[in-house]
């Protein structure tokens, strides 16, 4: 009796159960993905806790949906999931082109993120009809906190002009504290900023009088030109593409000058500039490997398709036995 009981319900919450899973699963790569970041933005912050609270809730009610619910809401749960999936593949697009807070913070993110919301909110009042009160009260508890959530629109926007009077006094100030007798050269701009600049980036990573290393040049970069910031992986791809593109392992002088002249003829914010680099230059040339919201959201995928299937052969062999045992 208790495998023929077992039996109906997992047939019943068989037609929801893997729109719960690859739901589940792309919302828990977004977190995993957020937190690799690092980055302390707020709306960063929103959508990590907003991603986290809806994994919970969904996989909390989705063994609690009797079999009329589930077929009733079927249309509901299959609609957040393809709104959360939409969300996903925004994300994935960006993440190796902008910084995660720079891209939740774009128009074509809110579209998704705020459909995503709404299929919560009509799939959360769908489902009173179907559960008991203890859920029914667990579930708002769940939500509480997210039904409010919005992004904010604080970002201030940035310009070329504004990155170099940045990288300007940041130069003056680091001379004016004295810094390992680069105050004469760093207070002296007449050179140009360019040369100043490399000379720190020499200083800090080890190398003076010498080529950098590609990669402590990255990171040299990162602090001098982005605020330390880190580099999505199409715009660091932009940046060996500029400074070494004949993959010699390092940066010298005049491939930094030549880099430097040409973005400030560009009029781009360096991000921009380097990712249109990026983009004008054949696809293989460094290609970047496969985002890490594809990765998670693809092993999602295959362990949902893996539990659905499991969860109906669990079903059917349950319903077997059940009417084998009334058979007897």
């Amino acid at each position: 009796e208790v495998t023929a009981a077992i039996g109906i319900v997992l047939l019943g919450v068989a037609q929801h159960l893997p729109y719960v899973c690859i739901a589940a699963g792309v919302l828990g790569s977004i977190v995993v993905a957020f937190e690799a970041s690092k980055d302390s933005d707020k709306n960063v912050q929103t959508v990590k806790l907003w991603s986290a609270s809806v994994k919970d809730w969904l996989i909390m009610v989705s063994g609690r949906v009797s079999k009329s619910g589930a077929k009733s809401t079927l249309p509901l749960f299959q609609g957040l999931q393809e709104a959360i999936v939409g969300m996903a593949e925004q994300i994935e697009k960006n993440e190796r082109r902008w910084r995660i807070s720079k891209m939740l913070n774009s128009a074509n993110f809110r579209i998704h993120f705020d459909r995503a919301k709404t299929s919560v909110l009509e799939l959360k009042n769908a489902l009173r009809d179907f559960l008991d009160q203890e859920v029914q009260d667990a579930q708002e508890a769940k939500l509480k906190e997210i039904n409010e959530t919005s992004l904010a629109t604080n970002e201030k926007l940035e310009s070329m002009e504004s990155q170099l009077g940045q990288i300007k006094e940041m130069l003056q100030s680091r001379a004016v504290a004295g810094m390992a007798g680069m105050a004469a050269a760093a207070a002296d701009l007449s050179a140009g900023i360019e040369e100043t600049l490399f000379q720190r980036m020499q200083d800090v990573t080890g190398h003076q009088g010498s080529c950098v290393p590609f990669k402590r040049f990255v990171v040299a970069f990162e602090t001098f030109m982005l605020k330390g910031a880190d580099m999505p992986a199409e715009v660091k791809r932009g940046l060996k593409i500029a400074v070494d593109r004949e993959n010699t392992g390092s940066v010298g002088k005049l491939e930094f000058i030549k880099f430097y002249r040409q973005w400030q003829a560009s009029g781009l914010v360096a991000e921009e500039f380097l990712l249109k680099l990026a983009d004008e230059a054949p696809k293989s040339l460094y290609a970047v490997r496969a985002s890490s919201i594809a990765k998670y959201s693809a092993a999602g995928l295959v362990a949902s398709t893996g539990v659905a299937a499991r969860g109906a052969s669990v079903a059917g062999s349950a319903m077997s036995k059940g009417a084998s045992s009334a058979g007897s």
